[in-house]
């Protein structure tokens, strides 16, 4: 997968990505109930990166990282 083309992007990648989400659509073109289980994974999925993103920002709050000489930044961030 990690295959660059001439202008240094993976092509196997987006081959194979592009190939999944063709099967994904001709799956919820033939059953509804598979479109919805999608969107409801979807919605759900994307929230992951945002708990990861807070998860790290509280960590560097508490370990006192980039708040050199702003307390007051550190509490608003810790709350």
């Amino acid at each position: 997968l990690r295959r660059e083309n001439a202008n240094q992007v993976p092509a196997n990648a987006l081959w194979l990505t592009n190939a999944m989400v063709q099967i994904f659509l001709v799956i919820t073109l033939f059953s509804n109930s598979t479109y919805l289980s999608l969107i409801y994974l979807a919605t759900s999925m994307i929230l992951v990166p945002y708990l990861w993103s807070a998860a790290y920002a509280v960590l560097l709050a508490v370990r006192k990282e980039t708040y050199d000489g702003q307390p007051a930044l550190r509490r608003k961030d810790l709350l």
